[in-house]
């Protein structure tokens, strides 16, 4: 968790972050019952293992995707590969929570930086 607040410290007051509607619990709670208090976030959650209507979560104020791939608890997969084209894209900071997995399986830096 710990790295997980130290990463919203890129965020300023009134940010939008989108988000993965599978979350590993702390991450949620920290998200609604923490930094939407203190920090004023702002969170969007959809289903992005299918990256359909990712346009449409978009806000002026968005500046972060947040994903877990694969999600903790229901294992939804994340196209990685599209997620970063879609932050890059609109210059959002791209975030993949790789705990599940570990990197012995899964490299989210390597995938989207080939």
């Amino acid at each position: 968790m710990a790295a997980t607040a130290t990463v919203l410290e890129l965020l300023d007051t009134g940010d939008h972050i989108i988000s993965m509607d599978d979350l590993y619990g702390g991450t949620y709670r920290l998200f609604e019952n923490v930094r939407k208090r203190s920090s004023g976030l702002e969170f969007s959650y959809s289903n992005l293992s299918s990256l359909d209507g990712l346009e449409s979560l978009l806000k002026p104020n968005s500046r972060m995707i947040w994903v877990e791939s694969p999600s903790n608890p229901l294992l939804k997969i994340v196209d990685l590969e599209r997620v970063s084209a879609f932050a890059k894209k609109h210059n959002l900071i791209s975030v993949c929570d790789n705990t599940f997995c570990s990197s012995y399986v899964q490299k989210p830096l390597t995938l989207v930086l080939m």
